[in-house]
C-alpha cells in the first residue's frame, strides 16, 4: 500500500532495492526480490520530487519541494546529510554514473 500519491522511483544497479516516494514526504524502500516493505525514511517535510541511487551502491539521494536535497545509505537505513542552499523547489534527481577515480 502507498498512500499518497508516489511522483518518483528508483531501482539500484544490483536489483535489489527499490525506492519509491511522492506526496508522503516519506520514502519507502522494498526488496524487489521479496516485495517486501524494508523501511519508510523520514526527514523531508514536503513533496518528495526526486531519487536517484548512487551506481553501484546502496547510497540514495533524494530531492524534495522543501529546498533539501538528502543523502541516505540504504545498507543500514540510515540518513547520511542534508544538502541545503538550494533557492526553490527541487523538481528533480539525478545521481552521477560516470565517477572517475
Amino acid at each position: 500500500k502507498f498512500g499518497p500519491s508516489v511522483m518518483t522511483t528508483a531501482v539500484s544497479d544490483d536489483g535489489n532495492l527499490i525506492a519509491m516516494a511522492g506526496q508522503a514526504s516519506k520514502i519507502h524502500v522494498y526488496d524487489s526480490r521479496a516485495g517486501k516493505l524494508l523501511d519508510d525514511l523520514s526527514g523531508h517535510k514536503g513533496l518528495i520530487s526526486g531519487v536517484a541511487f548512487r551506481r553501484n551502491s546502496h547510497e540514495l539521494f533524494s530531492g524534495c519541494f522543501d529546498r533539501t536535497g538528502k543523502v541516505w545509505n540504504l545498507d543500514e537505513m540510515a540518513y547520511v546529510e542534508s544538502l541545503f542552499g538550494h533557492y526553490s523547489e527541487i523538481t528533480s534527481m539525478d545521481a552521477m554514473h560516470g565517477e572517475v577515480s
